[in-house]
């Protein structure tokens, strides 16, 4: 996966199990890399969604995956995540794992979004999220996975005009929408 930044503090986030699956890498075989137990990873996956996590536990777990861990500061995290808010996190979760194991098909397909979103921008605010997703796509992966798979504000904000939508077929999208719907909220 390679040197990387990611987001710590105040988010709730899922780079453990997102880079794991991505890798096709079970939990065992993990465990096997840090010198825990399967339920040690387990814990530690479900403490990291829940913003429980310790920084060296999950250090550990994403350095075993290959990823150099740099860190950053953002904003805290929505109060609550709306409806919409959540299915487009879910959705963003979704492509920010094919993202790992693209060829880079996606992030050429998002250059394109973007070019196309500038040129419709009428608003500063969405030029300002537009710029900052070109960033990202031009940045290291980690980074730009790290922002799609935020609960911060200023995530929510930037899905809003995500340049990401073509990642997923149709198919895709309505197998996802009804397993986030019909799943516990």
């Amino acid at each position: 996966m390679g040197a990387g930044y990611f987001i710590w503090g105040h988010v709730s986030t899922d780079f453990i199990r997102t880079y794991r699956t991505a890798l096709g890498m079970s939990r065992r075989a993990l465990a096997e890399r840090v010198g825990r137990t399967t339920n040690a990873i387990v814990k530690a996956e479900e403490n990291e969604r829940a913003g429980a996590i310790s920084l060296k536990n999950w250090m550990t777990n994403l350095e075993a995956l290959g990823v150099t861990v740099h860190m950053r500061a953002e904003m805290p995290p929505a109060k609550r995540l709306t409806e919409e808010a959540r299915l487009s996190l879910e959705l963003h979760r979704h492509i920010a794992g094919k993202l790992l194991t693209d060829d880079g098909a996606i992030l050429g397909g998002a250059g394109r979004a973007l070019t196309a979103a500038k040129a419709h921008s009428n608003g500063s605010q969405s030029r300002e999220w537009i710029n900052e997703w070109e960033r990202l796509c031009g940045g290291p992966l980690p980074e730009l996975v790290a922002m799609m798979i935020s609960e911060s504000e200023l995530a929510i904000d930037m899905r809003q005009v995500s340049p990401f939508a073509f990642a997923l077929t149709k198919a895709e999208r309505s197998a996802l929408l009804h397993r986030i719907l019909s799943g516990p909220r």
